[in-house]
């Protein structure tokens, strides 16, 4: 090998020493591979494709600790006394020249079970006229926890060597795995009339070694029980609409960011007013839609229509203004309204003496009842409650 070092002004002076070159390079693969997690106990570490210009491979205590075993020929395998307390095993390739490389197995042992911290339950929901989306969580594994129809299990755990796997077990069969340490189920179970369920949580380390967690799930997948008035179909009068909405449920009632409150999860059970104003006649959809804390939605509709406008109503047939009358008189209304007749009345002398609720309306009074003078009126009530009278008519009994 010559090294040739040159001035500036081109000038160089050589430098030849001879070397040794290795024609191998010192490698090999490591069984188990390194990193590995095991039980304690005796364990083979086999070095394969080893380069044929070996000369021993010595397995030591550590990076840099004592020699525990030498093998100068194939097979090169190697018996560990794993345990947890002791250093990973250190492999020193070493050729004929004195050349030599190490590997590290990082081996980790542990005859631990894994740790199950808690089992949760995350619901999120909502959205659009809640504003944004609403979280809620609950502990399960206690045994107090809820969950709605859906959700999303989350079991949290910690291991030595690590968590290679966790199942989530529903009234004894297995609803699903999930390789690695974070374990999110997604949960959804609409069951009518389904209260509750056996969970088990299994979480299983990277030896092998399995904890398991259970407990009882309550499970709530009914939305809140929602009456809204006026009910749908009602027929209402005045330009004021008064809306009473009432929620209930075994947990906590979520509003919408219109309902007006401080804070939209309310108590159960939850009633509260407002105030429609309106200014023409008409159909009004009321919308009530709440979630429970759980994210179980509900809604009821109820479509009322407002009715401002009094129903007509006119003598069809019957004696003329101060006409004379005797005996029986037969009298025929005529009475209309868009939104239809509830009633027609019949009023003598400031009294109701008779009520028709079929079209057309008919009246026969005996004229003697009423003395001498008789003021007549029509009255029609809608069936929203408006009133109409027509004008008074004077007949005379003889």
């Amino acid at each position: 090998m010559t090294v040739r070092a040159v001035d500036t002004a081109g000038n160089h002076a050589d430098l030849i020493t001879r070397v040794h070159v290795v024609a191998v390079t010192l490698s090999g693969t490591l069984t188990p591979k390194a990193g590995t997690a095991m039980r304690s106990g005796p364990t083979t570490a086999t070095l394969s494709d080893i380069p044929a210009g070996t000369s021993k491979v010595e397995m030591t205590d550590g990076l840099n600790g004592a020699v525990l075993a030498t093998l100068t020929a194939a097979p090169w395998a190697f018996t560990w006394n794993a345990a947890t307390t002791a250093a990973p095993p250190c492999f020193r390739l070493s050729e004929t020249a004195g050349d030599s490389t190490t590997y590290c197995s990082n081996y980790v042992v542990s005859d631990e079970a894994p740790v199950i911290n808690s089992v949760s339950v995350w619901h999120e929901f909502g959205g659009d006229q809640f504003g944004g989306r609403q979280a809620w969580s609950s502990r399960l594994d206690q045994g107090n926890g809820w969950i709605g129809t859906d959700g999303t299990i989350t079991s949290n755990a910690t291991d030595k060597v690590g968590i290679d796997h966790t199942e989530l077990w529903v009234d004894g069969v297995l609803r699903s795995s999930i390789t690695g340490r974070w374990a999110s189920f997604p949960w959804h179970d609409a069951t009518r009339g389904k209260t509750s369920a056996n969970l088990e949580v299994r979480v299983t380390n990277r030896v092998g070694l399995t904890t398991i967690k259970a407990f009882r799930l309550n499970i709530d997948n009914a939305g809140p029980v929602l009456r809204l008035t006026p009910r749908n179909g009602t027929l209402l009068r005045g330009n004021q609409v008064v809306v009473t909405r009432t929620a209930t449920d075994q947990h906590r009632i979520v509003l919408p960011e219109s309902a007006g409150f401080s804070s939209q999860t309310q108590p159960s059970p939850l009633s509260y007013c407002d105030v429609l104003t309106r200014r023409a006649d008409g159909g009004i959809l009321l919308t009530f839609s709440v979630h429970d804390e759980l994210g179980n939605p509900s809604t009821v509709n109820s479509w009322v229509t407002v009715d401002t406008t009094k129903a007509t109503v006119a003598f069809a047939k019957a004696p003329k203004n101060k006409a004379k009358v005797k005996g029986t008189v037969k009298i025929t209304a005529s009475a209309s309204d868009r939104y239809g007749v509830a009633r027609v009345q019949l009023l003598v002398n400031g009294k109701v003496v008779a009520t028709d609720t079929t079209a057309a309306y008919k009246f026969s009074i005996n004229t003697k009842k009423y003395g001498k003078k008789l003021k007549v009126r029509l009255r029609a009530y809608d069936r929203a409650g408006n009133v109409t009278t027509t004008s008074a008519r004077t007949w005379y009994s003889h």
